[in-house]
């Protein structure tokens, strides 16, 4: 009986160190995971540890580029920063991205592409003549170089300056941004025109014929609309939206600042 109990007890022994050789062995190369996206793998050859390992971080990755924390707004998570997201909303994030990484030229090529369309339509359907592109392009020039950069720096002045919040501080803003800004630079705005234009002659029969009807017209425009600017709108977006409702100024502006200057009368 005794050399019987042995021969079963040592057979177990067998069995039980078998199974964990042959457990050993089926688990070769196998990674074992530790945690989300940590593998450690288990003793086999370099090849398997290695294809094991790109397989398991790849599929932990979110399809080849991470997560996307950190890229700009307005861009996939793909790793293209060139590619913004498709639709209108990643056109929006896309131009939100460059209006804070370039705010100066961001706005200043808005408002170069509106005045184009605003001269364009005044052209084409309010004059109803032939499109003259040199007078397209140098009002184009004018929202590059002189209104986009001018609004910038000045709705960044009106902003340092006006710190009251609210209805006081919008309608302070209005004051200064209509009652001293506006005339100033329409007036600016009409002898820069026709400097570039070769016509700097024309430049005060122009302002004492037409400056003050353009603030007037300017004034039922730009008063209610300016009003809104600064009440509700993001400092960031206040060129943006003003260059919105330019859209239609812009047209008249084009009208207005090549309406024909008209002989003084001879007094008897």
């Amino acid at each position: 009986m005794a050399s019987h109990c042995i021969s079963q007890s040592l057979f177990r022994t067998c069995l039980r160190t078998g199974s964990r050789h042959i457990s050993a062995i089926a688990g070769l190369g196998r990674p074992r995971c530790v945690s989300a996206g940590t593998v450690t793998p288990s003793p086999g050859t370099l090849y398997q540890r290695r294809m094991i390992c790109r397989a398991v971080e790849g599929s932990g990755s979110g399809g080849g580029g991470g997560s996307g924390v950190g890229k700009p707004v307005g861009f996939a998570g793909d790793g293209d920063h060139h590619k913004p997201q498709g639709g209108s909303a990643g056109l929006w994030a896309w131009y939100m991205n460059c209006l804070e990484s370039a705010p100066l030229l961001t706005k200043a090529i808005t408002c170069a592409l509106l005045n184009a369309l605003g001269d364009i339509f005044c052209q084409l359907f309010i004059e109803a003549g032939k499109w003259d592109i040199r007078r397209t392009a140098t009002f184009t020039f004018m929202g590059l170089a002189v209104v986009g950069p001018t609004l910038h720096y000045w709705y960044m002045l009106l902003n340092t300056l006006v710190r009251a919040g609210g209805t006081a501080g919008a309608t302070i803003q209005l004051l200064l941004d209509q009652g001293v800004f506006a005339p100033v630079f329409l007036a600016t705005f009409i002898s820069i025109l026709f400097v570039i234009e070769g016509k700097p002659h024309l430049i005060k029969p122009k302002l004492e014929q037409d400056l003050l009807e353009t603030v007037k017209v300017n004034w039922v425009l730009w008063i209610p609309a300016q009003y809104l600017n600064f009440r509700f709108v993001p400092p960031n977006l206040q060129v943006l939206t003003a260059n919105v409702v330019a859209l239609a100024w812009n047209t008249y502006m084009s009208f207005q600042s090549h309406k024909a200057i008209g002989q003084p009368q001879s007094k008897q």
